[in-house]
């Protein structure tokens, strides 16, 4: 993407995401548990192999945070760009 526009960078992540309206004790579970999965040595190797890497788990909030700012920085480029959505 760099080559085409510079100073363009793509980095990616997953991150497992629910409806709207989850309750927060639900979504506090599902945080704890998939941070266990992915603390496992062997989960670790596996995402290795794919060329993937884990910073750990992060917070339902820095993860909803983070989709905010990723989402701003697009729309940002996409208006610099003149992109208009389809």
């Amino acid at each position: 993407m760099s080559e085409t526009v510079p100073g363009v960078v793509l980095d990616g992540f997953f991150a497992v995401v629910g409806p709207s309206g989850t309750p927060s004790d639900i979504i506090v579970r599902l945080n704890q548990e998939i941070g266990k999965y992915l603390e496992s040595s062997e989960v670790q190797q596996r995402l290795i192999s794919f060329g993937l890497d884990t910073d750990g788990v992060g917070t339902p909030e820095g993860t909803a945070q983070a989709i905010r700012e990723l989402q701003e920085h697009w729309r940002a480029l996409a208006k610099e760009l003149d992109i208009v959505p389809q």
